[in-house]
């Protein structure tokens, strides 16, 4: 019972959160669903790096009470138009998504070499320090990888208020898996129920066509991938307005704090719909400033530098922040670490092989995973 209640509180907050700002914004449900995952993360990431991540916990709780205060006031104004527009197909079957993961997921645990070395610890360390695991009273062996996926997973196993139960790690990845391709459904009205099936069957099992695994860890590889395959999404299908400009710099930020390569991914992003949109002229919309188009880079760039200096504040990894400055340094001047070099070197040469939905639009790791190796994990609370 008590696993059921911190299921529906999870859902409460994100359902109070999407409609709240869905009705605000005038955008549809499968619009906002995505843009609501990716502020949690990004509003997290950023209390967190000023050692108050708790307080960013309690500043969303906030304002999904304020979310829910807003709907009631709405269904009382709008009455029957109120659920005609917005409970659409999108809508529904993101609650059957989230009560299937629910239902199949509820014994779930961490099982696999990585998880127990870096993914659960990660969410292990938020839950019991409310803070990044990068804070000085933290000693943790992976450390470098940034927070992306594990910062949402932290957010459902804090408020599910349920203990730490890896159950929740595993609803928040697919939740966040899942809510990445609602959009696809936007245009769907009810009377498409045929034209509906495929795009459904497509949301379910194309993530675990191209990595198996995805079907039974918590690996950031997958997501990431998708959300890659969202950004590109987004541009093409939304154009470039004020709306998709936050859109897609929420994305990108948090991309580039999925895993420690992936701002190669960013780039490559930001790469294509630059070619796009001068080579091609994208529509943009009469209201959107030039400069609005540096936003996504300047995101791109926060998002990479900030997570250099978290790590630096590490005192047993390094020594201040000396070392955020060198790779800062080194990234401005492209010194990439052989590594590094042999990552972005391959890139290209990977997505010509093989059909880009098939290499990473759904699944990045062939192009990063080069002499990778597994570590024990030491994690130490000092007093």
């Amino acid at each position: 019972m008590e696993y059921i209640v911190g299921c529906i509180i999870i859902l409460g907050v994100l359902l109070s959160l999407m409609l709240s700002i869905s009705l605000l914004s005038g955008k549809k449900f499968e619009q906002i669903a995505p843009i609501i995952i990716l502020g949690i993360v990004t509003l997290l990431y950023l209390f967190g790096s000023f050692r108050i991540l708790l307080v960013g916990v309690y500043f969303i709780l906030f304002l999904a009470m304020a979310g829910v205060i807003y709907i009631i006031y709405r269904i009382y104004k709008d009455r029957l138009n109120f659920f005609k527009e917005n409970i659409t197909p999108g809508f529904v079957i993101f609650l059957f998504l989230y009560s299937v993961v629910c239902i199949i997921l509820r014994s779930a645990i961490i099982s696999s070499g990585d998880e127990y070395a870096a993914w659960g610890p990660m969410v292990r360390i938020m839950f019991l320090a409310n803070q990044l695991y990068t804070v000085p009273d933290v000693v943790f062996e992976f450390v470098s990888y940034p927070p992306g996926i594990t910062l949402f997973q932290y957010f459902s196993v804090y408020i599910a208020r349920q203990g730490f139960l890896e159950a929740y790690i595993f609803i928040a990845y697919y939740i966040f898996l899942y809510v990445l391709l609602i959009p696809l459904l936007k245009d769907f009205r009810w009377r498409d129920y045929k034209k509906i099936i495929a795009p459904i069957v497509f949301i379910l099992f194309v993530p675990v066509m191209f990595n198996h695994a995805s079907s039974f860890t918590v690996y950031a590889d997958v997501l990431l991938g998708v959300l890659f395959g969202y950004i590109l999404y987004s541009y093409y299908k939304y154009g470039i307005n004020k709306f998709n400009i936050l859109n897609l710099s929420l994305a990108l930020f948090v991309l580039v704090l999925m895993k420690r390569e992936t701002i190669v991914f960013a780039g490559f992003a930001i790469f294509i719909m630059g070619i796009d949109y001068l080579f091609f002229h994208r529509k943009t919309e009469k209201k959107v400033n030039k400069l609005m188009l540096a936003i996504p880079i300047v995101v791109v760039l926060l998002a990479f530098l900030s997570w250099e200096v978290n790590k630096s504040l590490v005192s047993y990894q390094v020594e201040g922040i000396g070392e955020a400055r060198e790779h800062i340094t080194q990234f401005v001047n492209f010194d990439f670490m052989p590594h590094q070099r042999e990552i972005i070197r391959s890139f290209p040469e990977v997505m010509n092989e093989r059909p880009i939905i098939y290499n990473r639009m759904i699944n990045v790791t062939t192009v990063g995973v080069i002499g990778l190796r597994n570590y024990g994990t030491n994690v130490v609370f000092s007093n």
